[in-house]
Formats: C-alpha cells, sequence, structure tokens
C-alpha cells in the first residue's frame, strides 16, 4: 500500500484497490463496508476480479455494536473463504488470545511497536495486556520477546517465557510449539549469561530441533521461520559451534535464508531486518570470518579458506556486495517502517562500515528532524560519527551533549543504547583530544550504572577509570604514580576476571599504554591476555634494553605495507604504529612511513562500544610527520603535521605541547629550506 500511495488513506477505493492487486500479482480484491443502524452493525465483504471490477460473491454479517469485533472477522473470513470452495478454518481468536477486547487491543498495540523496533513501547503494552489477562499466553510470550531487544539481563524475559508456556494450554499445537522453542531459546540465553555452556548449547540445539518441525510442517508459517533462524544465529554466536568453520557456514547459511523468507512471507516483520543488516555487514568487512556467496554463507578470513571459495578480485567483490545488500536491506527497513528508529541507525552504522560517514551523519540528522524518529540517543550518536569522520567539531557538541543531558534522561534509554552512547562519548573524547569529555562520560557511566551487564558483574567504576586513564595515557598525557597504581590494580583485577567462563578482554589498553610508556607490567598483561602472538612488542622491549639483533630478527615477521593496505585493520592501527617505530627505530625510516600511511580508518575493525585506541591513531600523523623530517620531505611532513593539528583542532591544555610541537615544525618547514634531522625516535624506556 506504501508503494502504491495508499497507505495514508482512510478508504481506498475500488479502482485503487484492483490496481493494488494488479501491482501484486492478485487475482481479485476484498473490499468491505460497515454499516450502524441503531444498536446494530452489518459488516459487508465482497470479491471483486481485479481485472474486470466485477463483484463475484458477498458475505454479510450483523451483530450489535458492542459485540466483540473479533467474532465478525471470523464469520465474514469464514463465508468468504466458503464461497470459493477453500477448506473452512476455525480462528478462535478470542479463546487462543484473551476474552476481552481492550486487552487484545493492548496486544495488539504491543505487536506494532514490537515490529517497528520500539521496544520500550511495546514493553508497555504487553505488560498492560497481562495485567488485564494474567493468563494471555501470547502476551508473555511476546514480552518475553521485546525484553531480548531490549535488555537481555532482565529476569523477567526468562520468567514470561516460562508463563507463556505455563499458560499456552489454549492455543493450536503450532503455537504451543512457537512458545516453547521461544522458551527453550531464552533458558539458552539466561545460561549463558551465568556461563552454564553446557546448559547454553543444549537449549539452542533443542530450540532449533523443535521450530525446524514447525517449518518442515508448514513452510508458510514466517514467525516460526524466524524463530528459527533467530536460533541458528545464536547458535553460532553463543556456543561452541561458532568454532568450527563447517558449522559456522551450514547455520549461518539456513540463519540469512530464515531471516529472507521470514520478510517474504511477511514484509511487516520487521525483526527479521536487523538481523539481516548485521549478517550483510559482518559478511561485508575486510578479513571477517563470513564470507556471503549468492544466499550461502561460507568460511572465510583464513587465506586457506577463501582460497577454496574464490580469487582475491572474486572475494573483494563478494565483500562489496554483501555491504551493498546489508545498506539496502537497512534502506529497505526505513522505507517499510519509517517510523523505526532502530531502522534508521540501522541504515547509518551500514553507511559508517561503507566509510561514509557523511552519509551517517546525514541519515541520522534527517532522523532528528522527524517527531517519530527524534530519539534522544541521537544527538549523541551525531557528534560521535562526526569525530570519525574528522569534524572539528564533534569534541565541543559532545561536550555540551554532556552537559545538557540529566543522569535520569541517560537513565531513561534502553541499557544498549545507553552503553553505545556513553562509551561513545568517551571515543569522542580521545579523538578530539578532549580528556574532559573522557571524564565527564566516565562519571556519567558510574552513576547511571553501578554495575554491568555480562557474567562477571563488574562495577562501573572499575571499567570507567580503566578505560578513562588508558585513554588518557595513549593521547600522551603524562602517568601520574597514582594513574599507574590504578591501573595495575586493574589489570590484577582483570586477569582475576578473565578466568570466568567466555569472558574476553580487550588488549588494547594494556597495548597502548605499553606503546606510550614502556612499561613492561602493561606489556606483559596485553601479551597474557591476547589470542595471537605480538611480536612487535617483543621488539620493542629488546630495543629498550638495546639488543638490535633480536629486534630485527622480530622485524622481518612484519607484514609487509603493500598487505596492510589490503586488510582489515585491528586495534584502530595500534599494531602497525607499533611495527613502525621498531622500523624506524632499526633505521629503515622509510617502510616505517610507508607503515604509518597505510592506516585507513575506512578499513578499522568495529570494536563494539568501547573503541580506547583512537588516540594513537590521531597520533600517528605526529610520529610520521617526525619521520618525514628524517628523510627530508618537507611537503609530507607538513601535511601530516597539518593533519594533527586539524584532528585535535579543540585539544586540551594538557596536550598542547604536542600541538605545539606541530606548529613549531610547520614554521621551521616553510621558513628554511634545509630541514634538520632529527634523531630517530627510540621507544620510551
Amino acid at each position: 500500500m506504501r508503494g502504491a500511495k495508499l497507505d495514508t488513506d482512510k478508504r481506498v477505493g475500488l479502482d485503487d484497490a484492483r490496481k493494488l492487486a494488479t501491482r501484486v500479482g492478485a487475482g481479485r480484491v476484498v473490499m468491505g463496508q460497515v454499516t450502524v443502524i441503531g444498536d446494530s452493525m452489518i459488516v459487508t465483504a465482497g470479491l471483486y476480479e481485479a481485472s474486470s471490477g466485477k463483484s463475484t460473491e458477498k458475505a454479510r454479517v450483523a451483530s450489535l455494536k458492542t459485540a466483540d469485533p473479533r467474532a465478525v472477522f471470523e464469520s465474514v473470513a469464514s463465508a468468504l473463504l466458503n464461497l470459493v470452495g477453500a477448506p473452512r478454518i476455525t480462528f478462535e481468536l478470542a479463546k487462543q488470545t484473551t476474552a476481552s477486547v481492550d486487552t487484545y487491543r493492548y496486544y495488539l498495540e504491543g505487536l506494532q511497536f514490537l515490529n517497528g523496533g520500539r521496544y520500550r513501547n511495546a514493553d508497555s503494552a504487553f505488560t498492560q495486556a497481562i495485567a488485564a489477562d494474567t493468563t494471555f499466553a501470547l502476551a508473555y510470550y511476546k514480552k518475553s520477546l521485546t525484553l531480548g531487544w531490549e535488555a537481555s539481563s532482565d529476569s523477567m524475559r526468562l520468567i514470561s517465557g516460562e508463563k507463556a508456556v505455563f499458560y499456552a494450554d489454549r492455543l493450536p499445537l503450532r503455537k504451543q510449539e512457537l512458545v516453547k522453542g521461544h522458551a527453550e531459546l531464552t533458558a539458552a540465553f539466561t545460561a549463558a549469561e551465568r556461563g552454564d555452556t553446557a546448559r547454553t548449547k543444549s537449549g539452542f540445539l533443542a530450540s532449533r530441533t523443535r521450530l525446524a518441525k514447525l517449518v518442515a510442517s508448514d513452510s508458510t508459517d514466517a514467525e516460526a521461520w524466524y524463530s528459527l533462524a533467530d536460533a541458528d544465529y545464536h547458535l553460532i554466536w553463543g556456543t561452541s559451534y561458532g568454532a568450527s568453520a563447517d558449522s559456522t557456514a551450514k547455520y549461518l547459511t539456513e540463519s540469512l535464508r530464515g531471516f529472507r523468507r521470514t520478510i517474504r512471507l511477511d514484509s511487516t516483520f520487521h525483526l527479521a531486518f536487523q538481523h539481516l543488516v548485521e549478517m550483510y555487514g559482518q559478511a561485508g568487512k575486510a578479513r571477517s570470518f563470513l564470507v556471503l556467496v549468492g544466499d550461502t554463507i561460507k568460511a572465510g578470513g583464513l587465506p586457506e579458506n577463501e582460497r577454496k571459495i574464490g580469487s582475491p578480485e572474486f572475494i573483494a567483490k563478494s565483500r562489496a556486495d554483501a555491504q551493498r545488500l546489508a545498506r539496502d536491506a537497512a534502506a529497505h527497513w526505513v522505507t517499510a517502517d519509517p517510523d523505526a528508529i532502530n531502522a534508521r541507525r540501522a541504515l547509518a552504522n551500514t553507511y559508517l562500515i561503507d566509510g561514509q560517514p557523511d552519509s551517517a551523519i546525514l541519515v541520522m540528522q534527517q532522523a532528528m528532524q522527524r517527531l517519530t524518529t527524534s530519539d534522544a540517543s541521537f544527538e549523541w550518536l551525531i557528534p560521535i560519527l562526526k569525530s570519525k569522520a574528522e569534524k572539528p567539531s564533534a569534541g565541543p557538541e559532545m561536550a555540551a551533549v554532556l552537559k545538557r543531558f540529566s543522569v535520569e534522561q541517560v537513565k531513561k534509554f534502553p541499557l544498549g543504547s545507553r552503553m553505545e552512547v556513553i562509551f561513545g562519548a568517551m571515543t569522542v573524547g580521545s579523538i578530539t583530544g578532549m580528556p574532559s569529555v573522557i571524564d565527564s562520560a566516565a562519571a556519567l557511566l558510574v552513576r547511571t550504572d553501578p554495575f554491568l551487564p555480562g557474567v562477571t558483574k563488574q562495577r562501573s567504576d572499575f571499567v570507567a577509570g580503566w578505560m578513562a586513564n588508558g585513554m588518557k595515557v595513549g593521547m600522551g598525557v603524562p602517568m601520574t604514580p597514582t594513574m599507574r597504581t590504578d591501573l595495575v590494580n586493574a589489570v590484577r583485577g582483570i586477569d582475576v576476571q578473565r578466568t570466568a567462563p567466555n569472558a574476553r578482554v580487550d588488549i588494547g589498553v594494556p597495548y597502548m599504554i605499553f606503546l606510550e610508556t614502556g612499561d613492561t607490567v602493561f606489556r606483559a598483561a596485553a601479551q597474557r591476555w591476547s589470542t595471537a602472538a605480538l611480536p612487535e612488542l617483543d621488539a620493542l622491549e629488546a630495543l629498550r634494553v638495546g639488543d638490535t639483533v633480536t629486534a630485527a630478527r622480530l622485524a622481518k615477521t612484519f607484514p609487509s605495507p603493500d598487505s596492510l593496505r589490503k586488510a582489515a585493520i585491528g586495534l584502530n592501527g595500534l599494531r602497525i604504529v607499533a611495527r613502525a617505530q621498531v622500523v624506524a627505530a632499526l633505521g629503515d625510516v622509510r617502510r616505517a612511513t610507508q607503515m604509518y600511511d597505510a592506516i585507513d580508518p575506512k578499513r578499522f575493525a568495529s570494536q563494539g562500544f568501547a573503541e580506547a585506541t583512537w588516540p594513537v591513531y590521531v597520533r600517528s600523523f605526529l610520529f610520521r610527520a617526525r619521520l618525514y623530517e628524517q628523510l627530508n620531505e618537507r611537503e609530507q611532513a607538513i601535511t601530516a603535521y597539518q593533519r594533527f593539528l586539524s584532528l585535535w583542532h579543540d585539544a586540551e591544555t594538557s596536550l598542547q605541547p604536542q600541538l605545539r610541537e606541530a606548529r613549531e615544525a610547520i614554521a621551521r618547514l616553510r621558513d628554511v629550506t634545509s630541514i634538520p634531522v632529527k634523531g630517530v625516535m627510540k621507544p620510551r624506556s
């Protein structure tokens, strides 16, 4: 109807209805009329040929105005099906749902909110439905589903799923199986949060087995397809099945096809769009462990896996196609539901991943101009996007946002959105040279969420202090004895926490601190926590103690600048900076500059909400400018110094010595024809 520009019309005439029927390939269209006479209501429904407009059959049902409209719908629908010789269907909506019409309206309102991604509103509507009828199984089921999108740590998610099963006996058998499959899925999520890997795996497998039987018996059930696709998706992301390339390819392919099938069967089932965007986006990233070929997911990432799929050119095209599909799916979602806030967020994210931050910012700005999509969190996301697009206004804008929003206002954000904007604000401070923004965001985190969600239930003051201090050291703020004590204690705490099942530890902060300070406590932590070898850190340590032979041997293992220009970049280029410092200290200044120049933010692999290592990317322009001076390449040095000054246009007092160095260097380079060569940059002792 939206495609035919009929979605805003209160009434659709026969001519428009026929055009719509022809557009979608339907041979007949149903037109209806409601007439009220006194206390009676007469509902008439007729079948019309789309080609000629002639009426073939009509059904008429009369009832009291105060009667349950669902019974009228069932009678009319059954009569129409009977007229065309279709099998008679017993709907019994009141029996399956609730005897109360008002309660059912709450439920329908909740469904509309849920499919539109307005989860707080959906939860409120389902809660009202349950309050009015405490035996309403489908309302419990949808409330549990809603909480899965809103905040997985909420115990009501599990409780609602169990209540849905308890009251499901009046539902048709297919609905009962659907409710049970969802309860098993929810139990698996709860087990994962508790670190119970065995029950997590068994729960996901039980759910997908039950749901697979549903789609096998009726391949037109959109909700069953969605639930099965969701179970397949989380089986890979939440269990050891994801460690196998074959299992990953098998179940993610089934998941992708399931979500696509859901949309084809029911275009209003917008929950599937979010997963599609995520899966396409993952397959579109350079060096992703997923490669999308047609509608099939194949294992990628490792060179030996990708060689089985095709040539490097074919892999590159497949990734570009996947990224385009991610953007198209997000755009389709926006078109299908212009009021869906998450659709706008997803579309902006696809542009950001695709290296088009200006387009991402425009999507957010346009969303802010619409009453229905003007979400308060977008005020935070816009400066976050601007900082990654290297807009000089991002830092002051984020500082203003932090001042404008109260703690209570931020607490009203959904949990995921809250974490995204607060950690994002810390990232903005690190990119723009504003430690005060980092500290303000860290303080806000402590006040909004004293404990962070997850298995270990970390204190937020611990996480905030670790991140804030680490970022500031990475920016070049001198590490005071107090800061070092806090950071060393944090390392010890994380060492304890990382023994928990499924615990994941980011090496970025200790790696960055060692790179800046040469403090071996943090080098040891980064190497202890890393799942891969970090030879560049060993090389830096060797240089620190004067062992150039070992450093040179390790430097031979570093990737070439050419390979770096094609690969995904982890830790926002942090490892490249470390390698460049090693080869520069060994005297190969040219190779070091080539390494620096291979750092491209468009190929940064996302690190989630907290991206501590951005400040080293900014300072890499200062580092490479010094090297260009050594090579007597004045214009390249000036360009790099200017880029550094532009990125830290709003840098605060503690960082001004670095900017002063850049300004003085530019003045010197412009005033003299011969450039004094600085000493080779040495790692800090």
